[in-house]
């Protein structure tokens, strides 16, 4: 059945979806984060090295009613996307 426009406005456009937000801790990745939990996804979020800003993010999520978990992990290199992919397949 498809799904309504006010469906999408109630938060439920995202739900069954994962996605995955870089830089997830703070700023805009926090902002685009915090959104696609309010639609209803599962988001992993992100981060390099701010263990307490992740969490601040977590809890808010978590909060409102979304779902997450988090992934530290470097980034910037081809190995450190593969140690992000495989994080994230362990953590679903």
């Amino acid at each position: 059945m498809p799904m309504s426009s006010n469906e999408s406005k109630c938060g439920q456009a995202l739900v069954g979806k994962t996605a995955l937000v870089t830089g997830a801790s703070r700023g805009l990745g926090r902002a685009i984060a915090e959104a696609l939990a309010a639609e209803g996804a599962l988001v992993a979020l992100n981060y390099a090295s701010n263990d307490r800003a992740a969490a601040e993010t977590l809890g808010a999520i978590e909060a409102n009613g979304g779902r997450a978990f988090l992934l530290k992990s470097e980034q910037g290199s081809y190995a450190a996307a593969e140690a992000l992919a495989a994080a994230l397949d362990e953590g679903l």
